[in-house]
């Protein structure tokens, strides 16, 4: 996992001009921001894994959850983004997000899907900001 988790990490940071790398991270939870972390910003958060062992073969399913956030703005244009001052929200940096990672399979992985678009969702850190927040769920194939 801890391969993965870091192999996603630098996909991202070299498709994803609209978030610093410094801004896309491992997360400890899906509701904790590291201090000095900047909006919009991209956490990686461990899933469940199984293994399948085979006649000849492991197969290894691992989970990985990827969380968009964006501070508040606008309540609406977290959510759309807003063209005007170019702010993606987001649906929009979920949607990029999942074009890259279908599009890019980390060494030594076989497959990868995306299993799961939770609705995005506000809520409060634990310095009292409010910030909007998408998980998306992506499932990754490792046949060794």
């Amino acid at each position: 996992m801890k391969r993965l988790l870091v192999n996603i990490r630098g996909i991202l940071a070299d498709s994803i001009p609209d978030v610093r790398d410094s801004d896309i991270y491992i997360a400890v939870d899906h509701n904790v921001i590291p201090p000095g972390v900047k909006f919009p910003c991209i956490g990686l958060k461990d899933g469940e894994e199984e293994h399948a062992f085979g006649a000849s073969c492991v197969e290894r399913e691992m989970t990985v959850d990827v969380i968009v956030y964006s501070g508040l703005s606008k309540s609406e244009s977290n959510i759309i983004g807003d063209e005007s001052i170019a702010q993606k929200g987001v649906l929009e940096l979920a949607d990029t997000l999942e074009d890259v990672l279908l599009g890019q399979i980390p060494d030594n992985y076989q497959n990868v899907d995306l299993i799961r678009k939770h609705p995005s969702k506000l809520f409060m850190d634990d310095r009292s900001k409010f910030i909007q927040q998408k998980i998306l769920t992506f499932k990754y194939l490792n046949i060794y």
